[in-house]
Parts: structure tokens; C-alpha cells; sequence
């Protein structure tokens, strides 16, 4: 499961769905770039760097497409322990005021 979030995470992931988005398909595209629509395809699978660096240009410069819309970066490891550390420390001030609440009626 986590292989499968990764893959959605990928920028080939995230290009092909902005080429659907603009409804792009790999056949004009291949045509705009004057090379074969396979190449497109080994591109689009994470098998072509230099190809996927094509069309990412492309979309940037005839499509308005911004950098990171392809590239963005998942959380980071320190970001989502700090969110996790951010809802602990919530949980313990409402325990605290219940606790106090508690003190309070005895």
C-alpha cells in the first residue's frame, strides 16, 4: 500500500494527471516535441529523465503548468511529527482542564 501512495506522489504521476487536466495526450504531445509517442509513454512511466524534463518545459511554457505542480515535495518526516506532537499536546491541555474540573467538585 505505502508503494502505491509513493507512485501517486511521483511527478509522473502528477504530470499525467495535469495532461488529462488539459486534456493532453501522449499522441500531440509526442508531435508538439517531433518524437514518437513511446518515448512519451517510457517518459510518463518514470523510464525517460531527459523526455519527462521535455514535457514538464512544454507545459511550463505553452500551458502555464507551474514547476511545482510536478515537483511539489510530500511532508517531510520533521513536518508530520510536529503536526502529530502539535494534536498531542492538545489532547494534554484538554486532559488538564478536565482534571481540573475534577479537582474543582471535590
Amino acid at each position: 500500500m505505502a508503494e502505491k501512495n509513493r507512485n501517486l506522489a511521483s511527478p509522473q504521476a502528477r504530470l499525467r494527471m495535469l495532461l488529462k487536466q488539459i486534456s493532453l495526450d501522449q499522441g500531440t504531445l509526442a508531435k508538439k516535441l517531433d518524437i514518437s509517442q513511446p518515448v512519451i509513454s517510457l517518459a510518463l512511466n518514470g523510464h525517460n529523465d531527459k523526455t519527462f524534463q521535455r514535457i514538464v518545459d512544454l507545459l511550463i511554457r505553452e500551458y502555464d503548468v507551474a514547476h511545482d505542480d510536478i515537483y511539489q515535495e510530500a511532508p517531510s518526516t520533521m513536518q508530520e511529527l510536529k503536526e502529530r506532537l502539535d494534536r498531542i499536546e492538545a489532547g494534554i491541555s484538554e486532559l488538564k482542564e478536565i482534571l481540573q474540573k475534577l479537582d474543582k467538585k471535590e
